[in-house]
């Protein structure tokens, strides 16, 4: 369960990794897939639900994954989350 967690959270990491490429392509990577590959194993073995404050947070990160995907986006978002941070 814990490498389902870890392949989670690093496909959402995905646009913020070190690439040779500047623009991150939404269109050509499907954290979605990812995701629902290890979201079942991740409901079946979790001991109790996260709080309530999380699933907002996943319902929004979700929202702008796929929002990006439908528009098969391009942008600096490893550029972006530095300027953020």
């Amino acid at each position: 369960m814990r490498d389902s967690y870890v392949n989670a959270a690093d496909a959402l990491g995905l646009p913020f990794k070190d690439y040779e490429k500047e623009m991150f392509d939404f269109g050509s990577v499907s954290v979605t897939k990812i995701l629902a590959t290890e979201m079942p194993k991740i409901m079946k073995n979790r001991l109790v639900p996260p709080p309530r404050e999380v699933y907002a947070l996943h319902r929004k990160l979700l929202g702008t994954y796929v929002m990006c995907l439908k528009l098969e986006a391009t942008f600096k978002s490893k550029e972006m989350f530095k300027e953020t941070f």
